[in-house]
């Protein structure tokens, strides 16, 4: 009987996880990563944006003269922001791919971790010490991807050379009040990917801070006591 009822918790979990997805999907984030990067995300050598911002009420009249001269430029040439759109997308997703390939690597750290920490103990013990470096890992996901990865990034701010939802900022955080300043505390969005976090530029930012929140794991657990 309590074989069933694990069935039905795990059963209950996997729906409410792929309700979630599927509501993450109907918010507009943008899992593939075909609308992240544009002409916004373009920059020359020296941090100057393509686009010029349309200015705010009571802005200078410099500034409300470039965006005019700039929107006039545009009409004349569409095909210059075409362009710009592509190069946006190719610099944003250039970004991710340095991003996850240095994970991918920061995430072999746990191997040699495992290496290192089977070598320092008695020979009876090395099966465990290599099975608990690898067999942590997957606890250490689970966790992460539940509740870790919210609480610590689900008020972040803005990435900039991220582009997308992360060039934005998609959280919000929880804040204290106290003394007359604002303590933030913990995020409030992005528990399970889900929801506005089910976007390409959450998951390249779940990736990198997942391997390092990892690999801290079994530096932890080595400093316990050896039988």
């Amino acid at each position: 009987m309590q074989k069933h009822h694990r069935s039905l918790v795990v059963l209950i979990g996997l729906m409410v996880s792929l309700w979630l997805i599927s509501k993450g999907i109907a918010v507009g984030s943008d899992p593939s990563g075909y609308k992240t990067g544009n002409a916004a995300d373009v920059v020359d050598a020296e941090g100057n944006k393509f686009l010029v911002p349309q200015p705010p009420i009571g802005a200078k009249p410099e500034e409300v003269k470039a965006y005019h001269a700039f929107k006039a430029q545009a009409e004349k040439e569409p095909l210059a922001m075409k362009l710009a759109d592509a190069v946006g997308q190719n610099r944003v997703a250039i970004n991710l791919m340095w991003t996850l390939l240095t994970g991918f690597l920061v995430m072999f750290m746990q191997a040699g971790f495992a290496l290192v920490e089977t070598g320092f103990c008695r020979a009876k013990n090395a099966a465990h010490t290599m099975f608990m470096n690898f067999f942590i890992y997957p606890i250490g996901i689970l966790g992460f991807w539940l509740v870790g990865f919210a609480l610590m990034f689900g008020g972040a701010a803005t990435v900039p050379n991220f582009g997308g939802l992360m060039g934005q900022g998609f959280g919000k955080e929880f804040t204290l009040s106290l003394l007359g300043k604002e303590f933030g505390l913990w995020g409030t969005k992005g528990w399970l990917l889900s929801g506005i976090a089910y976007d390409t530029t959450v998951f390249t930012l779940f990736l990198f801070q997942l391997v390092f929140m990892d690999t801290a794991a079994p530096l932890t657990l080595s400093f316990g006591p050896t039988p």
